[in-house]
């Protein structure tokens, strides 16, 4: 039996996901079996989504051999989710630094940001988590950016340089690993992770309240 379906032709529009396609129910009246990709989502609430992910995975963990194979799709899910909050945040504080602080420099322009974000930084932790810093530093807040949190993005950067090292077996595997708690793994993870967002908030925050000129 063939359970695959066929691949509807193609259409016009090149936005639309083929495989989604695939699969559409546009006539079902089931609801509980369907999911929809919402429109018009920024870089963080994708880091929400891959990290949601991560978590409900996590979830499953209960102390079996097979465990052993959740480890690198679940690493992979939080780098995502950790490369996406990276540049949502950097963007944003971009954003302030050019409304009160350097508003006639090129470089803050936010398709200027964007295009850094794309072509220089890419997947680079190292360089997402420098220019962060350098605007954060620029808003003279009056706190430093958490060590802590910078400390675990550089251990990221680290760990997988290339941004694909949780992908596949032949790029960037250590040879030898020790047994890893993953209970205390996946806690730091998530907590990193609201550290980030929670700065991200707070600037947001201070900024917000500097009254309009």
């Amino acid at each position: 039996m063939n359970m695959i379906p066929s691949i509807p032709p193609p259409v016009q529009n090149p936005i639309r996901w083929k495989l989604l396609e695939a699969v559409a129910a546009t006539d079902s009246t089931d609801y509980a079996d369907l999911v929809v990709k919402a429109p018009y989502e920024t870089d963080r609430n994708f880091a929400a989504h891959y990290a949601f992910a991560a978590k409900r995975l996590a979830g499953t963990f209960c102390g079996k051999p097979q465990d052993d194979m959740i480890l690198l799709p679940f690493l992979t899910l939080y780098r995502q989710a950790y490369e996406l909050a990276l540049k949502s945040c950097l963007a944003d504080l971009a954003r302030w630094r050019r409304k009160w602080v350097d508003g006639g420099n090129p470089d803050l322009e936010s398709s200027a940001v964007q295009d850094r974000i794309r072509t220089v930084h890419g997947h680079n932790f190292h360089k997402l988590s420098r220019e962060l810093r350098e605007h954060y530093d620029a808003l003279d807040l009056g706190e430093e950016f958490p060590t802590d949190l910078a400390a675990l993005i550089e251990t990221w950067h680290l760990t997988d340089k290339p941004g694909t090292s949780f992908r596949y077996s032949t790029v960037n595997q250590p040879t030898e690993t020790a047994p890893i708690d993953f209970p205390v793994l996946a806690e730091m993870l998530d907590n990193g992770l609201r550290e980030l967002w929670a700065v991200e908030d707070w600037v947001d925050d201070r900024m917000s309240a500097i009254p309009e000129p």
